[in-house]
Protein backbone atom coordinates (compact mmCIF):
# COMPACT_ATOMS: atom_id res chain seq x y z
CA UNK A 1 0.00 0.00 0.00
CA UNK A 2 1.25 3.44 -0.89
CA UNK A 3 0.17 4.34 2.48
CA UNK A 4 2.26 2.26 3.98
CA UNK A 5 5.39 3.71 2.13
CA UNK A 6 4.40 7.11 3.52
CA UNK A 7 4.78 5.97 7.30
CA UNK A 8 8.24 4.69 6.60
CA UNK A 9 9.31 7.25 4.38
CA UNK A 10 8.05 10.64 5.92
CA UNK A 11 11.30 12.29 8.05
CA UNK A 12 11.49 16.17 8.37
CA UNK A 13 14.83 15.92 7.65
CA UNK A 14 14.60 14.20 4.21
CA UNK A 15 11.54 16.42 3.09
CA UNK A 16 13.52 19.34 3.81
CA UNK A 17 16.83 17.99 1.47
CA UNK A 18 13.94 18.06 -1.32
CA UNK A 19 12.09 21.58 -0.46
CA UNK A 20 14.30 23.42 1.57
CA UNK A 21 14.91 25.78 -1.10
CA UNK A 22 11.69 25.97 -2.57
CA UNK A 23 10.16 26.29 0.16
CA UNK A 24 12.39 29.48 1.51
CA UNK A 25 11.17 31.15 -1.64
CA UNK A 26 7.57 30.68 -1.04
CA UNK A 27 7.97 31.38 2.18
CA UNK A 28 9.24 34.96 0.94
CA UNK A 29 6.44 35.67 -1.15
CA UNK A 30 3.60 34.36 1.71
CA UNK A 31 3.23 37.83 4.51
CA UNK A 32 1.32 34.50 6.45
CA UNK A 33 4.90 32.61 6.60
CA UNK A 34 6.16 32.39 10.07
CA UNK A 35 10.06 33.40 9.98
CA UNK A 36 11.85 29.93 10.14
CA UNK A 37 11.73 26.89 8.09
CA UNK A 38 11.24 24.90 11.27
CA UNK A 39 8.10 26.37 12.32
CA UNK A 40 6.62 26.23 8.56
CA UNK A 41 7.67 23.00 8.98
CA UNK A 42 5.88 22.57 12.09
CA UNK A 43 2.73 24.23 11.06
CA UNK A 44 2.47 21.86 8.18
CA UNK A 45 2.82 18.52 10.17
CA UNK A 46 -0.07 19.69 12.63
CA UNK A 47 -2.44 20.03 9.22
CA UNK A 48 -1.66 16.88 8.22
CA UNK A 49 -4.65 15.02 10.36
CA UNK A 50 -2.93 11.01 10.12
CA UNK A 51 -1.30 10.03 13.31
CA UNK A 52 1.94 9.24 10.79
CA UNK A 53 1.80 12.15 8.87
CA UNK A 54 1.16 10.66 5.32
CA UNK A 55 0.15 13.82 3.85
CA UNK A 56 3.08 15.90 5.21
CA UNK A 57 5.29 15.79 1.56
CA UNK A 58 1.95 16.55 -0.32
CA UNK A 59 1.05 19.75 1.83
CA UNK A 60 4.78 20.94 1.58
CA UNK A 61 4.46 20.20 -2.35
CA UNK A 62 1.11 22.42 -2.64
CA UNK A 63 2.33 24.94 -0.25
CA UNK A 64 4.96 25.40 -2.46
CA UNK A 65 3.02 25.48 -5.97
CA UNK A 66 0.87 28.30 -4.19
CA UNK A 67 -2.47 26.18 -3.88
CA UNK A 68 -2.72 27.83 0.16
CA UNK A 69 -0.80 30.48 1.97
CA UNK A 70 -0.15 29.47 5.62
CA UNK A 71 -2.57 31.43 7.51
CA UNK A 72 -5.05 28.39 5.55
CA UNK A 73 -3.16 25.75 7.14
CA UNK A 74 -6.26 24.97 9.32
CA UNK A 75 -8.50 25.06 6.17
CA UNK A 76 -6.22 22.19 4.74
CA UNK A 77 -6.63 20.05 7.88
CA UNK A 78 -10.08 19.61 7.82
CA UNK A 79 -10.14 19.05 4.23
CA UNK A 80 -7.53 16.19 4.21
CA UNK A 81 -10.07 15.13 7.46
CA UNK A 82 -12.70 14.78 5.03
CA UNK A 83 -10.58 13.35 2.00
CA UNK A 84 -9.37 10.55 4.35
CA UNK A 85 -12.32 9.26 5.97
CA UNK A 86 -13.52 8.77 2.14
CA UNK A 87 -10.32 7.73 0.43
CA UNK A 88 -11.12 4.28 1.22
CA UNK A 89 -14.56 4.42 -0.91
CA UNK A 90 -12.96 6.28 -4.14
CA UNK A 91 -13.03 3.48 -6.71
CA UNK A 92 -10.79 5.88 -9.14
CA UNK A 93 -7.22 4.75 -9.03
CA UNK A 94 -6.37 9.11 -9.26
CA UNK A 95 -8.30 10.28 -6.63
CA UNK A 96 -7.31 7.31 -4.26
CA UNK A 97 -3.51 9.02 -4.96
CA UNK A 98 -3.33 12.13 -3.27
CA UNK A 99 -0.20 13.03 -4.98
CA UNK A 100 -1.62 13.00 -8.22
CA UNK A 101 -3.99 15.96 -6.99
CA UNK A 102 -4.10 19.51 -6.56
CA UNK A 103 -6.04 21.43 -3.44
CA UNK A 104 -8.41 22.79 -5.41
CA UNK A 105 -9.41 19.14 -6.80
CA UNK A 106 -10.26 17.72 -3.58
CA UNK A 107 -13.90 19.50 -2.13
CA UNK A 108 -15.41 17.70 -5.82
CA UNK A 109 -13.29 14.23 -5.04
CA UNK A 110 -14.53 14.37 -1.23
CA UNK A 111 -18.12 14.70 -2.56
CA UNK A 112 -17.86 12.24 -4.49
CA UNK A 113 -16.49 9.74 -1.87
CA UNK A 114 -19.20 10.63 0.21
CA UNK A 115 -21.46 9.55 -2.24
CA UNK A 116 -20.39 6.54 -2.83
CA UNK A 117 -19.69 5.77 0.82
CA UNK A 118 -23.60 6.70 1.72
CA UNK A 119 -24.85 4.56 -1.32
CA UNK A 120 -26.84 1.38 0.14
CA UNK A 121 -24.93 -2.05 0.44
CA UNK A 122 -27.83 -4.60 -0.27
CA UNK A 123 -29.83 -5.15 -3.42
CA UNK A 124 -33.08 -5.76 -2.46
CA UNK A 125 -34.78 -8.80 -2.68
CA UNK A 126 -38.18 -9.10 -4.62
CA UNK A 127 -41.01 -9.25 -1.92
CA UNK A 128 -39.70 -7.17 0.56
CA UNK A 129 -40.40 -4.40 2.47
CA UNK A 130 -37.22 -2.57 2.94
CA UNK A 131 -37.59 -0.09 6.08
CA UNK A 132 -33.65 0.85 5.74
CA UNK A 133 -31.00 0.42 3.25
CA UNK A 134 -27.93 2.64 3.82
CA UNK A 135 -24.24 2.65 4.43
CA UNK A 136 -24.77 0.33 7.64
CA UNK A 137 -26.54 -2.43 6.63
CA UNK A 138 -30.69 -2.97 5.52
CA UNK A 139 -33.98 -3.35 8.08
CA UNK A 140 -36.41 -5.37 5.56
CA UNK A 141 -39.56 -7.58 6.32
CA UNK A 142 -40.43 -10.51 4.10
CA UNK A 143 -43.78 -10.41 2.24
CA UNK A 144 -43.32 -14.50 1.35
CA UNK A 145 -41.85 -17.24 2.31
CA UNK A 146 -39.32 -17.52 -0.82
CA UNK A 147 -38.54 -14.11 0.46
CA UNK A 148 -37.80 -14.79 3.60
CA UNK A 149 -35.56 -17.59 2.43
CA UNK A 150 -33.80 -15.07 0.47
CA UNK A 151 -33.09 -12.72 3.28
CA UNK A 152 -31.92 -15.60 5.97
CA UNK A 153 -29.70 -17.73 3.53
CA UNK A 154 -27.13 -18.58 5.34
CA UNK A 155 -28.60 -19.10 8.47
CA UNK A 156 -30.24 -21.44 11.14
CA UNK A 157 -33.61 -19.58 10.94
CA UNK A 158 -36.67 -21.78 10.45
CA UNK A 159 -38.33 -19.20 8.61
CA UNK A 160 -35.57 -19.43 6.26
CA UNK A 161 -35.30 -23.66 5.91
CA UNK A 162 -34.56 -25.14 2.10
CA UNK A 163 -35.03 -28.50 2.22
CA UNK A 164 -38.53 -28.10 3.81
CA UNK A 165 -41.21 -25.94 3.97
CA UNK A 166 -40.40 -22.96 6.64
CA UNK A 167 -42.06 -21.36 9.72
CA UNK A 168 -43.00 -18.63 7.96
CA UNK A 169 -46.65 -18.43 8.01
CA UNK A 170 -46.64 -19.07 11.42
CA UNK A 171 -44.73 -16.31 12.38
CA UNK A 172 -46.35 -13.93 9.88
CA UNK A 173 -49.57 -14.53 10.79
CA UNK A 174 -49.02 -13.04 14.04
CA UNK A 175 -45.98 -10.63 13.55
CA UNK A 176 -43.78 -8.82 11.05
CA UNK A 177 -40.01 -10.70 10.86
CA UNK A 178 -37.76 -7.99 10.68
CA UNK A 179 -34.20 -8.82 9.14
CA UNK A 180 -31.41 -6.72 9.51
CA UNK A 181 -28.73 -6.95 7.11
CA UNK A 182 -25.18 -5.82 8.62
CA UNK A 183 -22.61 -4.48 6.56
CA UNK A 184 -20.15 -7.07 7.50
CA UNK A 185 -22.51 -9.61 6.92
CA UNK A 186 -24.04 -10.31 9.91
CA UNK A 187 -27.65 -10.79 10.42
CA UNK A 188 -30.31 -10.82 12.77
CA UNK A 189 -34.22 -11.38 13.36
CA UNK A 190 -36.50 -9.04 15.02
CA UNK A 191 -40.12 -10.70 16.43
CA UNK A 192 -42.90 -9.25 18.31
CA UNK A 193 -45.75 -11.69 17.51
CA UNK A 194 -47.63 -14.47 19.11
CA UNK A 195 -44.03 -14.53 20.95
CA UNK A 196 -40.98 -12.50 21.26
CA UNK A 197 -37.50 -13.68 20.19
CA UNK A 198 -34.39 -11.83 19.17
CA UNK A 199 -32.06 -14.36 17.49
CA UNK A 200 -28.68 -14.28 15.89
CA UNK A 201 -28.10 -16.41 12.21
CA UNK A 202 -26.90 -19.20 14.31
CA UNK A 203 -30.63 -18.92 15.95
CA UNK A 204 -29.86 -18.13 19.18
CA UNK A 205 -30.51 -15.22 21.49
CA UNK A 206 -28.74 -12.14 20.36
CA UNK A 207 -25.30 -11.58 22.73
CA UNK A 208 -25.40 -8.59 25.15
CA UNK A 209 -22.65 -6.82 23.36
CA UNK A 210 -25.10 -7.31 20.12
CA UNK A 211 -28.22 -6.62 21.78
CA UNK A 212 -26.94 -3.23 23.52
CA UNK A 213 -25.53 -1.42 20.24
CA UNK A 214 -28.99 -3.12 18.41
CA UNK A 215 -31.82 -1.69 20.56
CA UNK A 216 -29.50 1.63 21.67
CA UNK A 217 -27.01 2.48 19.44
CA UNK A 218 -28.18 1.41 15.48
CA UNK A 219 -30.25 3.84 14.58
CA UNK A 220 -32.85 2.24 12.28
CA UNK A 221 -33.58 -0.81 14.42
CA UNK A 222 -32.95 1.38 17.43
CA UNK A 223 -36.40 3.35 16.40
CA UNK A 224 -37.68 -0.18 15.72
CA UNK A 225 -37.53 -1.61 19.22
CA UNK A 226 -38.48 1.71 20.70
CA UNK A 227 -41.67 1.81 19.27
CA UNK A 228 -42.51 -1.96 20.27
CA UNK A 229 -41.64 -1.17 23.83
CA UNK A 230 -43.72 1.82 23.59
CA UNK A 231 -46.93 0.14 22.54
CA UNK A 232 -46.28 -2.76 24.48
CA UNK A 233 -46.22 -0.15 27.69
CA UNK A 234 -49.04 1.94 26.20
CA UNK A 235 -51.44 -0.35 25.33
CA UNK A 236 -55.23 -0.65 26.98
CA UNK A 237 -54.74 -4.30 25.73
CA UNK A 238 -55.84 -6.67 28.51
CA UNK A 239 -53.00 -8.90 27.81
CA UNK A 240 -50.81 -5.80 28.46
CA UNK A 241 -48.61 -6.82 31.35
CA UNK A 242 -48.13 -10.67 29.93
CA UNK A 243 -46.58 -8.76 26.87
CA UNK A 244 -44.40 -7.27 28.89
CA UNK A 245 -43.57 -9.99 30.98
CA UNK A 246 -42.81 -11.49 27.87
CA UNK A 247 -40.63 -8.64 26.25
CA UNK A 248 -38.48 -8.40 29.23
CA UNK A 249 -37.88 -11.68 29.60
CA UNK A 250 -37.03 -12.07 25.67
CA UNK A 251 -34.47 -9.14 26.66
CA UNK A 252 -33.52 -10.50 29.45
CA UNK A 253 -32.07 -13.56 27.40
CA UNK A 254 -29.79 -11.28 25.64
CA UNK A 255 -28.68 -9.52 28.80
CA UNK A 256 -30.78 -6.24 29.04
CA UNK A 257 -32.93 -5.01 31.59
CA UNK A 258 -36.01 -3.22 30.66
CA UNK A 259 -36.01 -0.10 33.17
CA UNK A 260 -38.97 1.32 31.39
CA UNK A 261 -41.03 -1.27 32.62
CA UNK A 262 -39.94 -1.68 35.94
CA UNK A 263 -42.50 -0.24 37.48
CA UNK A 264 -45.01 -2.40 35.47
CA UNK A 265 -43.49 -5.50 36.55
CA UNK A 266 -43.57 -5.70 40.13
CA UNK A 267 -47.18 -3.57 39.95
CA UNK A 268 -49.52 -5.61 42.63
CA UNK A 269 -52.04 -5.25 40.06
CA UNK A 270 -50.03 -7.45 37.85
CA UNK A 271 -49.88 -10.57 39.77
CA UNK A 272 -51.91 -12.42 38.26
CA UNK A 273 -50.50 -12.09 34.85
CA UNK A 274 -47.47 -12.52 36.31
CA UNK A 275 -49.05 -16.03 37.70
CA UNK A 276 -49.91 -17.23 34.00
CA UNK A 277 -46.83 -15.94 32.21
CA UNK A 278 -44.94 -18.22 35.23
CA UNK A 279 -47.33 -20.80 34.20
CA UNK A 280 -46.72 -20.49 30.59
CA UNK A 281 -42.98 -20.08 30.76
CA UNK A 282 -42.03 -21.98 33.14
CA UNK A 283 -37.94 -21.60 31.99
CA UNK A 284 -38.16 -18.12 32.36
CA UNK A 285 -38.92 -17.67 35.88
CA UNK A 286 -37.12 -14.79 37.36
CA UNK A 287 -36.79 -13.12 40.65
CA UNK A 288 -39.09 -10.12 39.33
CA UNK A 289 -41.84 -12.04 38.35
CA UNK A 290 -42.16 -14.33 41.64
CA UNK A 291 -41.89 -10.27 43.47
CA UNK A 292 -44.48 -9.80 41.61
CA UNK A 293 -47.17 -12.94 41.97
CA UNK A 294 -45.59 -12.35 45.69
CA UNK A 295 -47.96 -8.74 46.07
CA UNK A 296 -51.27 -11.32 46.27
CA UNK A 297 -51.79 -14.12 48.56
CA UNK A 298 -54.21 -15.63 46.14
CA UNK A 299 -51.72 -15.97 43.43
CA UNK A 300 -48.98 -16.60 45.52
CA UNK A 301 -50.85 -19.95 46.65
CA UNK A 302 -51.91 -21.17 42.88
CA UNK A 303 -47.89 -20.57 42.41
CA UNK A 304 -46.66 -22.61 45.27
CA UNK A 305 -49.38 -25.51 44.09
CA UNK A 306 -49.43 -25.30 39.58
CA UNK A 307 -45.84 -24.18 39.27
CA UNK A 308 -43.00 -24.76 42.15
CA UNK A 309 -45.19 -27.82 43.60
CA UNK A 310 -43.55 -27.05 47.03
CA UNK A 311 -43.18 -23.62 49.07
CA UNK A 312 -43.02 -20.20 48.09
CA UNK A 313 -41.33 -18.45 51.03
CA UNK A 314 -41.80 -14.78 49.24
CA UNK A 315 -44.97 -14.86 49.02
CA UNK A 316 -45.52 -16.71 52.97
CA UNK A 317 -45.78 -12.65 54.39
CA UNK A 318 -49.19 -12.15 51.76
CA UNK A 319 -50.20 -15.45 52.27
CA UNK A 320 -50.06 -15.26 56.66
CA UNK A 321 -52.67 -12.46 56.75
CA UNK A 322 -55.16 -14.13 54.80
CA UNK A 323 -57.11 -16.94 56.68
CA UNK A 324 -58.42 -18.91 53.77
CA UNK A 325 -55.46 -18.80 51.72
CA UNK A 326 -53.35 -19.67 54.41
CA UNK A 327 -55.26 -22.67 55.07
CA UNK A 328 -55.25 -23.58 51.26
CA UNK A 329 -51.05 -23.07 51.45
CA UNK A 330 -50.33 -24.79 54.63
CA UNK A 331 -53.10 -27.73 54.29
CA UNK A 332 -50.32 -29.46 51.78
CA UNK A 333 -47.28 -28.51 53.76
CA UNK A 334 -48.57 -29.69 56.98
CA UNK A 335 -50.50 -32.75 55.43
CA UNK A 336 -53.81 -31.61 58.00
CA UNK A 337 -56.91 -30.77 56.80
CA UNK A 338 -58.25 -27.29 56.32
CA UNK A 339 -60.29 -27.55 59.12
CA UNK A 340 -57.53 -27.96 62.07
CA UNK A 341 -55.09 -25.64 60.76
CA UNK A 342 -58.28 -22.94 61.52
CA UNK A 343 -57.81 -23.74 65.16
CA UNK A 344 -54.10 -23.87 64.76
CA UNK A 345 -53.36 -21.52 62.45
CA UNK A 346 -49.34 -21.21 61.20
CA UNK A 347 -50.10 -18.18 59.53
CA UNK A 348 -50.62 -15.40 61.50
CA UNK A 349 -51.40 -14.22 65.16
CA UNK A 350 -54.44 -15.54 65.70
CA UNK A 351 -56.17 -16.42 68.81
CA UNK A 352 -55.16 -20.45 69.60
Amino acid sequence: MRAREFIVEYDRGMTLKSWEQKLTARMANDQAAPETIDEIMEMIESADPTRNKMYAQWIVKRYVAGDFAADNLDQVNLRLTDYDSVKKSLTDPIHKDINRLTYAQLPDIINLGQTIKSQPKFKIIPDTEVLYNGPDGQLAVPKTETASRALGSGTAWCTAWTNRDTMFDQYNSSGRLYTWRAKNGDKFQFYWGNNIQFMNSANKPMSPKDMHFYRSINPPTKKLFAKYENKFLNSPDKNRVARILELAEALKESGVKWEGAKEILIDEDNAEKAFKFADKNRKKITPDIEATIAKSAKWSVMYAKRVLKREFPVGEDIISGSAEDACNYYADAFNLPCVTLRLFPPYGTGDN
